[in-house]
């Protein structure tokens, strides 16, 4: 019976809000959900969350333009309005995946996805995770991935938030957003409209000041999750997650026009449930995934034939079991299936892929020592391998923690490798890498007023069987091309000082990365990557001053042509006044601000300096006082 209403109230969730609100904040035992595997067996992985205060000023920025202030990763973007995609550690967009409360969304025609077009302010919690997780996330995980979070919070909670944003490229952005809860229910919504021209100023070839033309891009989104609190050991959580993407694709420096449009529709969807109590835990998660895209290119379907279409459905589903047997031995198994099916002008057929799995995995723990081993099989292929993945952890001191990781990844090859017509190659064999890292966290003692914290981690990937598009009689196809070794050591350092009304904090991000294929190194592999970011608040004031250098990195397999290293800063500053239920914050940003000339991909230009303003409000209707 208790099932049944649950299913109810998340098909019918306002019939929730005629009851009483609750009194109280209650999160269902927080510290003990292990929701995925991940937040199990991670004790040797690099997980870390973007902060707060990075959350908040990017609340109407794209996901790209929010990572891009990171050093751990590298945002190979075409620019403003444009195609961006991510990268670990000197592995491509292909071998990361990004995740919507633990689904992942990557697409099986491409293996990759536009991280332009998806929001940075629609999620309680974003983490960055770097490392090899196939064996605990799944096939396609080999470098890292981003984990974009809905937490399931019920308190008494009435809110409702505005967000307008104007920029001087002619970008204008809203966003609504309603929060409503208790004791047994909540619901988020969140609903966003980009109006993004993308005019901005750069230097063409010959250093002439320019305005960018047909950049534009409109996006509506539409974001929400429901959950249902059937009692202290058992809840629903449902999502929906909607939006249309229409953009014009901006030439190179080295075209005189472009009038190619790329439009796009996405919905997703999930259902989980989730049983905990004492030691056990049993999690069950469905979602669906269908998107739909268009591209074509006017200029050049007489000769070209460029008009292309994409229809993808993902099915998922996925059961966890978790047990504590004492303090010292947790073991968890799971199993999982994934149904992928597209349609594409491009392919003969309507390509189809089954894959099913199943993990085994153990936390050992004693004192000051945490080990995870794990086996995970996907039954997809004959060739589809065995992976572990090995993860400890040790307390050297107080202040000191040493960790180590050893995985074995893989990924399948995509339906554009397989069977793009008349190119694809069917004899493609999955991707492989092996991941070895090494890592030291570092917490000394301070006092109440000063904090800092430094984590040091060096990793070596060992890359077979990667696949490469190649020319091949004056055609490209796709084949497996030998080894690539990636090698490199990262850094990340944090404090922060309080005194009275002052509050400053401090960031910083180093990565050196050493990736190689034979005698060449890889392209869009920066070598050195650094950020840095202050932020000084006192009294609803707030500062924030973030910097970012990049080294010179090659753009041809051949090394025969690189980009100069570039150093960009932005600088923020905005007020907070809060009266009775109302919160207001103006923000005013400076993107750019010394005005550096810089190119994320060759002949693609990046902005010159420009300027955002935006207003955020928020009205809290649960503020009055209730009967005790």
């Amino acid at each position: 019976m208790r099932l049944l209403s649950g299913i109810f109230f998340l098909l019918f969730p306002w019939i929730i809000f005629a009851q009483n609100e609750a009194d109280t904040s209650i999160r269902l035992h927080e510290i003990r959900i292990v929701d995925t595997p991940l937040s199990l067996l991670s004790e040797g992985l690099d997980v870390r969350n973007i902060d707060r205060i990075r959350m908040q000023e990017y609340a109407l920025n794209n996901l790209d333009e929010l990572l891009q202030t990171s050093a751990s990763v590298f945002v190979k973007s075409y620019g403003p309005g444009a195609i961006s995609t991510l990268g670990f550690r000197g592995l491509g967009a292909n071998q990361n995946v990004i995740y919507w409360n633990a689904i992942p969304l990557r697409s099986p025609n491409l293996g990759m996805l536009d991280i332009s077009a998806l929001p940075a302010g629609a999620f309680d919690e974003i983490s960055v995770q770097q490392g090899g997780g196939a064996a605990i996330l799944g096939a396609g995980n080999m470098s890292g991935g981003v984990f974009l979070t809905n937490k399931p919070l019920f308190k008494a909670e009435n809110r409702l938030g505005c967000n307008l944003s104007i920029s001087s490229i002619q970008n204008v952005r809203t966003a609504l957003n309603y929060r409503r809860g208790g004791k047994k229910f909540y619901i988020r919504s969140q609903l966003e409209v980009f109006n993004d021209k993308n005019r901005f100023p750069y230097y063409d070839l010959h250093e002439i000041l320019r305005l960018r033309q047909h950049a534009a891009k409109r996006k509506i989104s539409y974001i929400q999750d429901m959950g249902y609190r059937i009692d202290e050991h058992q809840y629903f959580q449902s999502g929906i997650w909607l939006d249309s993407i229409a953009s014009e694709v901006p030439g190179s420096l080295t075209s005189s026009t472009n009038d190619a449009l790329q439009s796009g529709i996405n919905r997703r969807f999930f259902v989980k449930y989730v049983y905990l109590k004492e030691a056990f835990q049993l999690r069950f998660q469905s979602s669906l995934l269908w998107s739909g895209m268009h591209y074509a290119d006017p200029d050049s379907i007489a000769q070209l034939a460029v008009d292309s279409y994409m229809q993808t459905k993902v099915w998922q589903h996925n059961l966890n079991v978790s047990r504590a047997f004492n303090r010292y031995i947790s073991l968890l198994s799971g199993l999982y299936y994934t149904y992928e099916w597209a349609s594409s002008n491009n392919y003969a057929l309507s390509p189809r892929r089954r894959q099913g799995g199943a993990r085994l995995g153990a936390k050992i723990q004693t004192t000051g020592l945490t080990t995870n081993l794990l086996v995970s099989k996907e039954f997809v292929l004959p060739r589809s391998p065995v992976l572990f993945s090995f993860n400890s952890a040790v307390n050297i001191s107080h202040s000191l923690r040493l960790k180590l990781h050893f995985s074995t990844n893989y990924r399948l090859p995509t339906f554009n490798d397989l069977y793009w017509m008349p190119l694809g190659n069917e004899h493609l064999l999955p991707e492989r890498s092996k991941n070895y890292e090494l890592g030291m966290n570092f917490r000394p003692q301070a006092g109440k007023s000063f904090r800092i914290a430094m984590n040091v981690t060096a990793f070596y990937y060992a890359f077979d069987e990667r696949i490469v598009w190649l020319p091949s009689g004056g055609v490209w196809r796709p084949v497996n091309l030998g080894k690539v070794i990636s090698r490199g050591l990262e850094s990340h350092i944090e404090g922060r000082y309080v005194s009275g009304s002052w509050d400053y904090r401090m960031s910083m991000e180093t990565t050196y990365t050493l990736a190689k294929n034979k005698e060449y190194l890889m392209p869009y592999v920066p070598p050195l990557q650094m950020s840095l970011s202050n932020v000084l608040s006192f009294r609803g004031f707030r500062l924030h001053l973030i910097s970012r250098y990049t080294s010179s990195f090659f753009t041809k397999t051949d090394n025969s042509y690189s980009l100069p290293a570039h150093y960009v800063t932005d600088v923020s500053i905005s007020k907070m006044w809060q009266l009775h239920r109302h919160k207001l914050r103006i923000y005013f940003k400076v993107n750019n601000l010394f005005n550096a000339d810089y190119q994320w991909i060759a002949y693609y230009p990046m902005p010159l300096r420009y300027y955002e303003l935006r207003c955020s409000w928020d009205i809290d209707f649960s503020g009055r006082k209730r009967k005790q």
